[in-house]
C-alpha cells in the first residue's frame, strides 16, 4: 500500500493513522478511530506499547459520540499533553486516565461531555492543566476532583453546569485559576 506514515510501513490492522508532517516541534497524531469505523483500541494500545514518546502533544481524534476507555491511553510519558478536544467525545468512563499518571495537560474542550464520574481523571497525579470548557455537562460530582491535588489551572465554562457543591474544590489546594464564566449556575452549596 506505499508509506503513509513518513518512513514507517503501513501495515492493515495496526494503527490508523499516524501523520508527522508539518509539525513543529514533537507532536503525534493518531487517529484510531476508537473502535469506531476504522480502528481499534487494541490497535492504539499496541502502538502506544512499543512506542514511547518524551515532552510532545498526543492529539486523538474520535468518531462522533464515541467514549474513551482505559485502555486507549498507555505508556503516556512526562510532559505529555492530551489532546481529545473537538472530538464529538460524549462518555469518559471511570479511570480512563488511569495509565497518564505523568500527564501535565489535557484538552476535552469542545466535546459532548454531559457528565462526569468521579473517577474519571484517576491516576492524573500530576496534572497541573484540566480543559472541559465547551461541552454539555450541567453537574459535577463533588469527589470528581479528589485525585488531581495539583491542578492549577481548570477551565469550566460555557458549559451548563448549573449547581456546585461545597466539597467539589476542597483538595484543589494549587489551584491557581478556574474559569466558570457562560454557565447556567443557580446554586453554590456552602
Amino acid at each position: 500500500m506505499g508509506n503513509r506514515a513518513g518512513s514507517a510501513e503501513y501495515k492493515p490492522n495496526e494503527l490508523k493513522w499516524l501523520d508527522f508532517s508539518r509539525i513543529t516541534g514533537k507532536k503525534i497524531i493518531a487517529d484510531c478511530g476508537y473502535g469506531v469505523g476504522g480502528g481499534t483500541s487494541s490497535n492504539c494500545q499496541e502502538w502506544n506499547k512499543h512506542n514511547r514518546v518524551n515532552d510532545g502533544v498526543v492529539a486523538l481524534s474520535a468518531a462522533q459520540g464515541s467514549f474513551l476507555d482505559q485502555n486507549q491511553l498507555i505508556n503516556i510519558s512526562i510532559n505529555f499533553r492530551i489532546d481529545i478536544s473537538r472530538s464529538g467525545l460524549n462518555l469518559i468512563v471511570p479511570q480512563a486516565f488511569k495509565n497518564c499518571e505523568t500527564v501535565l495537560t489535557i484538552n476535552l474542550s469542545f466535546n459532548n461531555l454531559t457528565q462526569l464520574n468521579s473517577k474519571s481523571f484517576y491516576g492524573m497525579v500530576k496534572l497541573k492543566s484540566l480543559n472541559i470548557r465547551n461541552n454539555q455537562i450541567s453537574q459535577l460530582e463533588s469527589d470528581l476532583f479528589k485525585d488531581v491535588h495539583l491542578l492549577n489551572i481548570l477551565e469550566l465554562n460555557n458549559s451548563l453546569l448549573k449547581r456546585l457543591d461545597e466539597n467539589l474544590f476542597y483538595n484543589l489546594t494549587e489551584l491557581e485559576s478556574i474559569n466558570l464564566s457562560s454557565n447556567q449556575i443557580e446554586t453554590i452549596d456552602a
